[in-house]
């Protein structure tokens, strides 16, 4: 598990991840999932007064459960034929952004 508090932290997941967790209190997370995921990748995170920020294959499927609550969940990604990524994020007065490398 990555946790990020009062402060930032920026991650860089390896060619082949299937599953990660990350927790972002009053700080800031910079997730590279970048490298191709293997299969059934899936990321959970939270974000309680907070940010992060994903950046997924081009052309990921990107699959987004959870909720917000005085929060944000954002996905800026096109879909193609890449990767499927299950996102489960929980965003409470934080934000969540995917975007594509």
């Amino acid at each position: 598990m990555h946790v990020s508090i009062v402060g930032s932290r920026s991650i860089t997941l390896p060619p082949g991840w299937t599953e990660e967790r990350g927790l972002s209190v009053i700080g800031r997370t910079r997730v590279d999932a970048s490298a191709s995921p293997g299969d059934g990748a899936k990321l959970s995170l939270c974000s309680i007064v907070g940010a992060i920020d994903i950046v997924v294959p081009r052309g990921a499927r990107v699959r987004l459960d959870g909720f917000s609550l005085l929060g944000s969940r954002r996905v800026d990604v096109r879909p193609g034929d890449g990767p499927e990524i299950t996102i489960a994020a929980i965003s409470i007065v934080g934000r969540l952004r995917v975007t594509e490398a």
